[in-house]
């Protein structure tokens, strides 16, 4: 049980994260594709 309550944390930190990811992955690629563009043109 003690084993359970330590890993709560770490579980809510890794649904926290992709939920986060899953939320900003279309800007994300979007400052990719322009960092990308502005690169080639440098």
């Amino acid at each position: 049980m003690e084993g359970l309550l330590n890993a709560l944390p770490w579980a809510m930190g890794g649904l926290t994260l992709v939920l986060l990811l899953s939320v900003l992955r279309r800007p994300l690629a979007w400052l990719g594709r322009l960092a990308a563009r502005t690169g080639v043109g440098l």
